[in-house]
């Protein structure tokens, strides 16, 4: 039996260029000679693909999300390039993200998840992921996985 499966990749939530669901976006703003409109601009332009993408090749059977769910607190660049720096809400935004996907999914629809790079997601050792894959319902999480569907290892 053919199985639909979606692959994604470093959303980088709460992140100015991450991928942001509505409630999160930048609105535009009149005095347009700020960076503030492109993003606004950008973030509705990603999530519209996003959106359509799922559209286009939906129903899934299962998802592989490949690590990079938040950007972490920007400690590089002080947390300006960030929407928000309260990691809890970039896990917010990263939930919103991959259920857009699950409700997209079939009944039997599964989430399997690796790890992403420390300074985005787990700095200073705390584990921002892992509760990603908890409030998705993820079937597992890991730094390497290896899953067989129909004969083909992922």
């Amino acid at each position: 039996m053919k199985k639909r499966v979606i692959v994604i990749s470093d959303l980088h939530c709460g992140h100015v260029a991450g991928l942001t669901p509505p409630e999160y976006q930048y609105n535009e703003v009149e005095d347009s000679s700020t960076k503030h409109n492109k993003w606004a601009k950008l973030q509705k332009e990603m999530w519209l693909n996003f959106h359509n993408i799922i559209e286009k090749y939906k129903p899934f059977d299962v998802g592989f999300s490949m690590g990079d769910f938040i950007d972490g607190k920007g400690s590089r660049s002080g947390g300006t390039e960030l929407i928000s720096s309260d990691r809890n809400t970039q896990v917010d935004m990263a939930v919103a993200c991959h259920q857009k996907i699950s409700d997209a999914g079939k009944k039997n629809f599964k989430w399997i998840g690796v790890f992403g790079t420390a300074y985005h997601t787990s700095e200073g050792g705390e584990d921002w992921e892992t509760l990603v894959a908890e409030k998705c319902g993820f079937e597992k999480i890991g730094s390497h996985e290896s899953v067989d569907i129909n004969g083909c290892i992922f």
